[in-house]
C-alpha cells in the first residue's frame, strides 16, 4: 500500500476563492484523512480549517472523512470508490477532481474517449457492414442468427462445421452506421480485429483444401495425366487410384472401358 491524494472541487468558491480540499490514504499513520485549506494567514502559514485522520489509525473507513467534507466540497458519487483502490495501491497516487485542473479536463478526456470507443462487447473498429458483409461472402461464411444486445447485436455466421460471431454496435451519437466491434469469435477463440485485412486472413483461415478436386480441376488433371502415360499407362494409374487399400491391382485383367479419366472424383 502506498500513499493517496485526491483533489476535490470546493463549495461555494466564490466566498473562498483561494479554498483547496484534499481526500486520502496515509500509509504512515494507517488512516484516511480530509483537509480543507482556505489560503494563508498573516504569517504565511497554512490556513487550516479541517483536519481530519491525523493520528494513527484514526479513520479506517471512506465515509468517515467524506462526512466530513460534504459542506466544503463537492462529493462525487464514486468518491468512496476512489479512497478504497487508493488504499491498497502499491504505489502512491494523485487524482485531480477539479474540473478547472489541467489534469482533470485530461482524465475526462481519456474518459469521454474510452466511453466513446468501448461497449459491454467489446471495442468499436472502423469496420462497416459495407466493409464485412463482401469478405463473409467472399470467404463462405453464411448468416444462421441474429440477437439483440445491450447496445447493439450479434450476429453467427457458419461455414461447414465452423462458427463465427461478430458483435455490431447500432447507430447512435458516435457513429452513423453500424461498427464491428472487437473481439469477434471463430470457433469459441476470441480474436482481435481492427483492420479489412486482418479480418479477410482470419475469415480466409481453415476455408476449403485448395487441393480438393472439383469437376474442373479434375479434368484438368486428366488433361495432365493424359499428356504424361500412355492409354495403358493411363489406365493402369486409373486402377491404382481405384483400388482398394487392401486390394491388389497387378492381376487384374485389362480394363474394357477405353475412355480414361482421372479416378479422383466421381
Amino acid at each position: 500500500m502506498a500513499n493517496s491524494r485526491i483533489r476535490l472541487q470546493p463549495l461555494a468558491t466564490f466566498l473562498n476563492p483561494n479554498r483547496e480540499v484534499y481526500v486520502g490514504w496515509d500509509e504512515g499513520l494507517q488512516t484516511y484523512y480530509a483537509q480543507v485549506f482556505d489560503g494563508r494567514d498573516a504569517q504565511g502559514e497554512d490556513r487550516l480549517t479541517v483536519d481530519v485522520g491525523n493520528s494513527l489509525g484514526d479513520v479506517t473507513y471512506p465515509g468517515g472523512v467524506i462526512t466530513a467534507l460534504r459542506s466544503y466540497a463537492e462529493i462525487t458519487d464514486d468518491l468512496g470508490e476512489l479512497l478504497n483502490v487508493s488504499r491498497v495501491s502499491t504505489t502512491p497516487t494523485y487524482t485531480d477532481l477539479r474540473p478547472d485542473s489541467r489534469r482533470y479536463q485530461q482524465e475526462q478526456h481519456l474518459q469521454s474517449e474510452l466511453n466513446r470507443l468501448y461497449r459491454p462487447d467489446g471495442f468499436v473498429t472502423t469496420l462497416t457492414r459495407d466493409d464485412v458483409a463482401p469478405l463473409l461472402g467472399e470467404h463462405g461464411w453464411a448468416s444462421s442468427g441474429i440477437k439483440a444486445t445491450e447496445t447493439g447485436h450479434t450476429e453467427t455466421y457458419r461455414r461447414g462445421e465452423q462458427e463465427l460471431t461478430i458483435a455490431w454496435t447500432w447507430p447512435d451519437q458516435d457513429y452513423d452506421t453500424e461498427r464491428m466491434l472487437s473481439p469477434i469469435h471463430l470457433d469459441g477463440q476470441r480474436h482481435g480485429v481492427d483492420k479489412r485485412e486482418e479480418l479477410s486472413s482470419l475469415l480466409a483461415e481453415g476455408s476449403p483444401d485448395p487441393q480438393i478436386l472439383t469437376p474442373g480441376s479434375e479434368e484438368r488433371v486428366d488433361e495432365l495425366l493424359t499428356g504424361i502415360f500412355t492409354d495403358d499407362e493411363a489406365q493402369n494409374h486409373d486402377r491404382r487410384l481405384d483400388t482398394g487399400p487392401d486390394e491388389s491391382w497387378f492381376d487384374d485383367p485389362p480394363s474394357d472401358d477405353e475412355g480414361f479419366h482421372s479416378g479422383l472424383g466421381t
